[in-house]
């Protein structure tokens, strides 16, 4: 008997099928459970439904997993001109499902989640987006670029009075996402900070400076044409004020900076979001002497303009006075029971380290050793008195070794972060090897704080096309 004979045979004597028995039996029911694609690295491998808690999910706590999220994704439109124009590249090379950690930022959907650092919902803090954010894959590094440089630079050595990450990584994009004049602005600084990131010399150079003054323009024409918040004008400033520094111009620095006090000094009261410029304004000045009148073409906070390695010379002069201070404050820390001892002594061996960094760049190999060696021969403990670049850090963290009650770390942390800042805009000049200098110092802080923050240096650079671009320069 065939075994097709068989099985007819046993259904026959059953009466039931094998699909009808199958069906009888009590189907399993699965929990109810929204569907979500937020969920953490891990679970998302495990194949297991992830309870999205933050930091760490619920599963990987009790796994003892280490818990990440990936940014979501999120789509960035452009019009269907832009897209025609790239039809001789595949359609993937337009704007595109967003990867990096800023794009899902720019989604009209999360304005309305905007939250203040002041606890007050701050609907008012943008105006209306713009029906385009983006019209190249260019435009659209260039942004990235300049938000990794707010989060790994800027964000680190500001003392924006009760700064939070939040404020560079969520109000600053969603102010870009409403200006088209801040996203020009920041696309232009995205051109220059790739530019000295990757160390471009001759022509690379020369193009990127021309994308860079090609986007300003564009964002002086938005300020000038359309209407802006006080928030996203200052915004605006500060950028240029940004732009300006790493292209050497401190002049031109300072007289963005003043044009930002000028618009805060005269905002309505009682808004939240002029609130919250006037206090960025406050950080953006701190340590940097800010005259509101330029009449005379000289006028600089640092002195005269000198040459190039007379101005190392002053920095180098600073630094060398200011490591013994900051040895002093370790051993001081050391030899303590402050509460936070651990957080202070870490926070001045970065420093220390950066004093060694800098002086390494500018001395010559034999002048670094004969001041090491008087470094390390040198009784720590008979510092003199506080003074130049590290006063207030000194003078600080005195206090709070005789008792001081009010001394707040985070504060005081950024104060030595900042003194950095106000020595390389003592030395700043137009000259391109100091400047990749300058960025390479700001990079250096990074990995010794941040090491695990995406560098600038690692973007994939993009081939020019003007046919793509479509900005002929102005």
């Amino acid at each position: 008997m065939s075994p097709a004979s068989g099985r007819s045979e046993e259904q026959n004597n059953s009466g039931v099928s094998l699909s009808e028995e199958i069906d009888t039996k009590p189907s399993r029911k699965r929990k109810f459970a929204n569907k979500t694609r937020l969920g953490c690295v891990n679970c998302k491998k495990r194949r297991i439904r992830c309870g999205q808690e933050t930091p760490t999910c619920q599963r990987c706590a009790v796994a003892g997993l280490e818990c990440s999220y990936k940014p979501p994704k999120t789509w960035l439109f452009v019009p269907k001109d832009a897209l025609q124009s790239c039809s001789g590249s595949s359609t993937s090379s337009c704007s595109k499902p967003g990867h990096d950690p800023w794009s899902h930022y720019l989604h009209a959907d999360h304005r309305t989640g905007l939250t203040s650092h002041h606890g007050e919902e701050a609907g008012l803090l943008i105006t209306q987006p713009s029906q385009t954010l983006f019209t190249s894959q260019h435009e659209y590094q260039a942004f990235g670029s300049w938000f990794c440089f707010l989060v790994n630079y800027a964000e680190p050595r500001s003392c924006f009075i009760g700064s939070t990450t939040e404020f560079w990584l969520e109000l600053i994009p969603q102010a870009a996402f409403g200006s088209s004049a801040l996203r020009y602005a920041m696309i232009a600084g995205g051109y220059m900070a790739l530019s000295l990131a990757r160390k471009e010399v001759g022509a690379p150079e020369m193009e990127s400076r021309r994308m860079t003054l090609s986007y300003a323009n564009q964002a002086i024409r938005a300020l000038a044409c359309q209407s802006h918040s006080i928030l996203e004008t200052v915004l605006t400033a500060w950028t240029f004020w940004q732009l300006e520094v790493l292209d050497g111009n401190l002049k031109s620095a300072l007289i963005h900076m003043t044009s930002a006090i000028k618009i805060v000094q005269h905002a309505p009261p009682g808004n939240d979001s002029n609130g919250i410029a006037k206090s960025f304004v406050e950080g953006m000045t701190s340590g940097v002497s800010t005259p509101l009148k330029h009449e005379t073409g000289s006028w600089s906070p640092f002195g005269k303009a000198d040459s190039v390695d007379e101005r190392k010379r002053r920095a180098v002069k600073t630094l060398t006075e200011a490591f013994p201070q900051l040895e002093s404050c370790s051993q001081r820390v050391l030899a303590s029971n402050i509460p936070a001892k651990i957080k202070l002594l870490a926070i001045l061996d970065e420093a220390c380290q950066e004093v060694q960094w800098c002086l390494k760049k500018w001395l010559t190999l034999d002048e670094y050793v004969v001041w090491r060696a008087r470094a390390d021969n040198a009784n720590q403990h008979e510092v003199s008195a506080p003074s130049g670049l590290f006063y207030n850090v000194v003078q600080d963290l005195n206090e709070h070794l005789s008792g001081s009650e009010d001394f707040v770390v985070d504060e005081w942390e950024q104060l030595v972060y900042r003194n950095f800042l106000v020595l390389f805009l003592s030395a700043v000049t137009p000259d391109l090897p100091f400047r990749h200098e300058m960025f390479d110092f700001m990079e250096f802080a990074r990995q010794l704080r941040e090491p695990r923050r995406p560098t600038l240096g690692h973007v994939r650079p993009l081939p020019f096309s003007c046919s793509l671009l479509g900005h002929p320069p102005l």
